[in-house]
């Protein structure tokens, strides 16, 4: 499945999980955890989309941030990048809520993502950044290996990567531990 195909499986699933749970990633922009400014934060892409930035209602949601990044054509690093025509690839990620969105959508089981949650919110508040507004997406670039071996990001990757059903991928990624 590409990018596109597993953004079409998941698009109806804006601001709950397929349980109609609140999603975590939610929790974590609420808590003013994660990316705060740059990226999809950018005032060309929320003028192009004509998105707010509500922090309380955690907009722009990171389904817009996952179509607006890999989905649509966009610029990326000053050229255009056509990630819907890839395979999935997530390797060069570094927004936390944007990684946990995606692992939350591919079914990874809740005790993974709260420790991946955890581990944001502790470093956050070591560091004494918690809430502040100006993190980009490389925040945590120190920390940025660990946070995606707490979320079994390569396994997920490979796992959307080779399968064609939603289905099959959320039976698959909920196996992991």
């Amino acid at each position: 499945m590409n990018n596109e195909q597993f953004w079409n499986c998941i698009k109806q699933f804006e601001h709950q999980n397929a349980e109609g749970k609140e999603l975590l990633c939610d929790k974590m922009v609420k808590a003013g955890l994660g990316q705060t400014c740059s990226g999809y934060f950018d005032e060309d892409i929320r003028k192009k989309y004509n998105v707010k930035i509500d922090r309380a209602m955690a907009e722009p949601s990171q389904l817009f941030h996952f179509k607006e990044y890999y989905v649509d054509e966009n610029m990326v690093y000053g050229k255009i990048h056509y990630a819907a025509k890839d395979n999935p690839s997530y390797h060069n990620l570094w927004c936390p809520q944007l990684m946990l969105f995606i692992a939350e959508m591919a079914g990874l089981n809740k005790i993974l993502l709260e420790n991946a949650y955890r581990f944001v919110e502790e470093y956050e508040t070591e560091t004494g950044i918690i809430g502040k507004d100006n993190k980009t997406g490389g925040y945590l670039k120190e920390k940025i290996k660990e946070y995606r071996i707490i979320l079994h990001m390569k396994e997920i990757t490979d796992i959307i990567s080779e399968e064609e059903e939603y289905d099959i991928i959320l039976t698959r990624v909920g196996r992991i531990e």
